[in-house]
């Protein structure tokens, strides 16, 4: 009898309990809280003053669960996030407020979503990098990489395509090599050069061009001036370098002055520099030899030139045969032997 007593008391507190909770039972949903669960709702829970707690776990203790159902729901005690099961794998709840550790968010492949990053916001790299086939800026009009934007600084290394300089060149000014890297510099005018630095162009120019000597000819013609500022070859005026010739008339010349066409003397022939006297002839003294003047009486007596020509006469001479007087001007005494009378 004791003991039907105690029974009794379990079952009245028991149902007490429960009723003290407020269950609701319908056919095919059940209320906690509520005596009117949602028909949608196989549970529902209703509370002004109190939240659902799910089972807390951590990382270790969630790998430990056995085949885990699918949409089975935990709060991870590590991530301090809530976790349910996918199917395949534990998959985190991530509210808009939440800050997720860089480490749990997977890599994925995506070729529709955008993330948007707003005024004010910003994602920061603590050294790593952000690794992209498309980088676009405000006002980019292709796929490529577009520095085109006002937010771009720093300078761009040689290395990498770049001039490693961040200076702004003046007008006039180029990028030139120094060995180490670049170095902008205007170029400096040499001698007779003037130089003309504009926006973007650099103007070099010939400071003596009025005045400088231009012309035509081949290799060897002698030059010379036909016009102001203006030279001009000529084949009749020829200078054969090889061996040190002149040639006038000729591109051949055989000698070191080789004259094709009459000579006129204007003034005194002067071998060795000696102009001789009125009467004298020019006698060769042999070759490699200049000239020499001498007068014609003492040819007479010259045994090379008497051998030469025998019959050789000179100023002053007897004349001889039917000829009487002296040379040049003889006088006819006889011919053929038959005296000659005035």
């Amino acid at each position: 009898m004791k003991t039907n007593i105690s029974l009794g008391v379990l079952w009245f507190l028991i149902f007490t309990f429960f009723a003290s909770l407020e269950i609701f039972s319908q056919a095919q949903n059940v209320g906690i809280g509520t005596t009117t669960p949602h028909s949608s709702a196989l549970l529902e829970l209703f509370s002004t003053s109190h939240g659902f707690l799910v089972p807390r776990l951590t990382t270790t203790q969630r790998n430990a669960i056995t085949n885990p159902a699918t949409g089975l729901l935990i709060y991870n005690l590590d991530s301090q996030r809530f976790e349910y099961y996918n199917g395949t794998q534990w998959v985190g709840v991530v509210s808009s407020i939440a800050t997720v550790p860089f480490n749990l968010i997977s890599t994925g492949t995506n070729t529709s979503a955008t993330m948007t990053v707003g005024t004010g916001a910003s994602i920061v790299l603590g050294g790593g990098t952000i690794e992209s086939n498309v980088f676009k800026g405000t006002g980019s009009t292709t796929d490529a990489v577009d520095l085109a934007t006002s937010e771009v600084a720093g300078v761009l290394p040689i290395s990498k395509g770049g001039t490693g300089l961040s200076t702004t060149p003046t007008q006039g000014q180029l990028l030139i090599g120094n060995g180490i890297g670049f170095s902008l510099n205007q170029l400096t005018a040499g001698t007779g050069i003037t130089i003309t630095n504009g926006a973007g162009t650099i103007t070099i120019a010939d400071a003596n061009a009025n005045t400088e000597v231009t012309g035509s000819g081949t290799s060897g013609q002698v030059t010379f001036w036909n016009a102001p500022n203006n030279v001009v070859g000529d084949n009749d005026f020829w200078w054969d370098n090889t061996n040190k010739r002149l040639g006038l008339g000729t591109t051949s010349p055989s000698q070191r002055l080789h004259i094709s066409g009459n000579l006129l003397f204007t003034g005194a022939l002067m071998p060795n520099g000696a102009a001789g006297t009125s009467g004298q002839v020019l006698v060769s003294q042999g070759a490699g030899n200049p000239p020499q003047w001498a007068s014609a009486s003492s040819l007479e007596t010259d045994p090379v030139y008497t051998a030469a020509i025998p019959n050789i006469v000179f100023d002053g001479d007897a004349a001889g045969g039917d000829l009487s007087g002296t040379y040049p001007n003889p006088t006819v005494a006889k011919i053929q032997g038959n005296p000659v009378s005035n």
